[in-house]
């Protein structure tokens, strides 16, 4: 199943579990790009992450597979950065 987690969003479901296998990964090279993306950078992750945290019920786990550059600090940085503003832990 691959519902469009904004509109599920939109209908007021919520689920227990969500999990999401984001298709984009970050590419190898001196520069970081995305593969076969419609949006740029580790945009279609951090919607992902979004959309999928925005679809939990209370109590609810969200397993998001994404990618970024994780150098440096941005390793758990960034995750956490998609999720500011949102419920949830």
């Amino acid at each position: 199943m691959t519902p469009d987690l904004a509109a599920v969003r939109a209908r007021g479901e919520r689920f227990d579990i969500v999990l999401a296998n984001v298709p984009w990964v970050i590419s190898t090279g001196a520069v970081y790009t995305y593969r076969d993306a419609a949006v740029g950078g580790e945009e279609m992750s951090r919607i992902a992450t979004r959309a999928a945290a925005n679809a939990l019920a209370p109590g609810g786990v969200a397993i998001v597979l994404g990618s970024w550059d994780a150098t440096g600090d941005r390793r758990t940085a960034t995750p956490r950065a998609w999720l500011e503003g949102l419920d949830v832990e």
